[in-house]
């Protein structure tokens, strides 16, 4: 079965995670719904690293689009036909660096089979039957699959972010390159200028694209994040309070380390796409630039998102118990006991020794 088959056979959760995936313009849903049969048979992987054959198929391409075109016009589908005519108008940025599709292309073919996989082994985890209640799996799994698609999420803005500037550098070299010609005629000079406002104009929209991405991870991580603190944290604590009084709950805190492991670290990597940010900005700023303009706020917000996950990964792991465990402690006058707390978040660069104090309230 074709790969593009199979996604659209998958559950609700997985086309979700693949509608994610298809949300920005560098390959539009319509275009690899229309062309998946020709695009699963091109080797995308070999157009990467060939000049000749890249630009074989982007002619390709922008040819298949023609077809649909008039497909669509013979359907008299307006809103297709025009769409159609937009990405092939899009894709003209390609014309100078077909490779650069190919990349991309094979980019989004590989996070489809990552999502694949990912069903399969969920389908797999099914079949064995080795799981804890219903309700409980229901919920772990609908969590995974939030943590799979902000996986996916961070994953797709890496590459942008590549892209992004990829594109900046190719656009001043050729800035460079014209001020060494030392161009005399005005006529070339103003022609040239023009293509210079194209490549800002697109340099400008790849800015905001990314920054709306960056605000919708944010957005995500937040939802996850309120999802972790104040539903499965809060669970786990109920569970500890009746572990405490002999009941056969289960307090193991690995998953939910895990859990907040995993967001921590996408948190971690939203700080270095702002840092890149700030660099390429360094490097070229311009008149109304969107990342100076929202930068500062969202950096602000995925920093105040980090500091309340890591406050509230700090847990108490084991209670204070009477000795041999019996039941759970009576406060008595010099009768010394221990109590056993964890940080959440566990990260070799986090691993430093902690200080606690102490204090006894009224």
């Amino acid at each position: 079965m074709a790969q593009w088959e199979r996604l659209m056979g998958l559950p609700d959760a997985y086309t979700q995670q693949l509608h994610e995936l298809y949300n920005r313009d560098a390959l539009p849903m319509d275009v690899r719904h229309y062309l998946s049969v020709w695009i699963e048979k091109q080797e995308w992987e070999r157009a990467a690293q060939d000049h000749d054959l890249a630009m074989a198929l982007f002619q390709v391409l922008l040819e298949n689009l023609d077809i649909q075109h008039s497909r669509f016009v013979q359907e008299e589908s307006f809103l297709m036909k025009h769409n159609i005519r937009r990405y092939k108008q899009n894709f003209q940025i390609y014309l100078e660096d077909p490779c650069g599709l190919a990349n991309t292309i094979l980019w989004f073919l590989g996070k489809e089979k990552e999502i694949l996989k990912s069903a399969d082994l969920v389908e797999q985890v099914e079949c064995l039957h080795v799981a804890p209640e219903a309700m409980e799996m229901t919920s772990q799994q609908d969590l995974e699959r939030k943590m799979a698609g902000l996986r996916n999420e961070v994953q797709c803005i890496e590459h942008t972010m590549f892209c992004l500037e990829e594109q900046q550098d190719e656009f001043q070299f050729k800035v460079q390159t014209y001020k060494m010609e030392a161009v005399v005629d005005e006529a070339v000079k103003k022609e040239q200028i023009q293509v210079f406002q194209l490549h800002i104009n697109r340099l400008d929209e790849c800015r905001k694209s990314t920054l709306s991405n960056l605000n919708k991870l944010l957005d995500r991580t937040d939802e996850l994040i309120d999802i972790l603190v104040k539903k499965e944290l809060v669970e786990w604590q109920r569970r500890q309070q009746k572990a405490c009084i002999g009941a056969p709950d289960n307090v193991l805190l690995d998953q939910l380390e895990k859990w907040f492991t995993c967001v921590a670290g996408y948190l971690f990597q939203v700080r270095e796409f702002f840092g890149k940010l700030d660099e390429l900005g360094e490097k070229l700023t311009y008149d109304n630039d969107p990342v100076k303009a929202q930068k500062p706020t969202m950096q602000k917000r995925a920093d105040t998102l980090l500091k309340d996950l890591l406050k509230s990964s700090f847990v108490v792991e084991t209670q204070p118990s009477m000795p041999q465990g019996k039941g759970p402690l009576v406060l008595r006058t010099n009768v010394q006991f221990s109590v056993k707390t964890r940080l959440l978040v566990k990260f070799p660069e986090l691993n430093h020794s902690m200080k606690v104090s102490v204090s006894m309230d009224r």
